[in-house]
């Protein structure tokens, strides 16, 4: 079949929970509401997602998301185990760009997702965010083995105009391109959570423009012989980015590098301190995992 549930304009207060979804032909839970702020009947918001097993997903319908909230306000979705499908595990949004949206004031909190894309699809994220959203909180969540066939493979995915979200205290591990990847937006806050591991970049973004698009603060990143940042479509995303006191690591490097450009040249932490005025308090040190082999 399709999806396992959907709740469509007008359906509000309800609740999906401690159920097992799987073996679905698209998607696991799909939340839809009205646009039009005058027809408050029409308007999806205050449901709840939580405590589900939603896993092999997408059989016929590759692109299906684990849980879909495209038109939505302050609905939560939480303690859900999503795993093995082939497209983003939770997605939020459904407005691309800086247009005004009826999404706001989400919770999308402590689920584990992973193993999701496993080299089927592109453009992905274990939790994918779209459009402005003021309120929405990604919290607590443990993200890993996200892989892109071609490209974008991430855990933390803020597309097009992702504004006014905050993301914190979630553990991402194990992606094929970033932990974490905005395309462009405003005002988003990544702040205390915990990066390991990723095959490309550990944070990218890929528009510049000329506002504060993100802040990224109190962040632990672990890489292995990759940049901390990737580039955006015209080189280092400096202007962008307010970056400040997070710990970073490399296993295979004493001088973790920060950035390196297409002729080879690197920056090093001292290099974004004065020449970006980027990371100011920012350390390098070991940030002590009990046994990160064994996650």
């Amino acid at each position: 079949g399709l999806t396992g549930v959907v709740l469509t304009e007008g359906c509000s207060q309800c609740r999906v929970t401690g159920s097992t979804l799987q073996e679905g032909g698209a998607g696991g839970v799909r939340i839809t509401g009205g646009t039009d702020p005058e027809t408050p009947a029409r308007h999806t918001h205050g449901n709840l997602v939580s405590g589900n097993k939603i896993l092999r997903m997408g059989r016929r319908y590759l692109a299906g998301c684990g849980v879909l909230l495209m038109h939505g306000y302050e609905n939560e979705i939480s303690r859900n185990e999503i795993a093995d499908l082939y497209y983003s595990g939770i997605s939020v949004g459904w407005i691309w760009g800086y247009a005004d949206s009826i999404t706001r004031d989400n919770r999308i909190e402590q689920n584990h997702i992973h193993h999701i894309g496993q080299g089927v699809l592109s453009d992905m994220g274990g939790v994918y965010l779209l459009g402005k959203q003021p309120g929405t909180v990604v919290n607590g969540n443990v993200i890993h083995d996200i892989k892109a066939r071609f490209y974008g493979g991430w855990a933390l995915y803020t597309d097009e105009g992702s504004s006014y979200i905050t993301l914190e205290n979630n553990i991402c591990y194990r992606t094929s391109e970033t932990c974490y990847h905005q395309h462009y937006g405003s005002m988003n806050t990544v702040r205390n959570n915990i990066f390991v591991n990723s095959r490309e970049y550990m944070l990218r973004v890929s528009r510049q423009e000329l506002h504060l698009g993100l802040i990224f603060e109190r962040n632990i990143i672990c890489c292995d012989n990759v940049p901390v940042y990737g580039p955006d479509f015209a080189g280092f995303p400096s202007r962008c980015i307010g970056a400040h006191h997070n710990l970073v690591f490399d296993v295979s490097n004493p001088e973790p590098v920060f950035f390196r450009y297409k002729d080879g040249r690197t920056l090093s932490l001292s290099d974004m301190q004065s020449l970006y005025n980027m990371e100011e308090g920012t350390v390098i040190a070991d940030p002590g995992f009990v046994d990160s082999a064994k996650d």
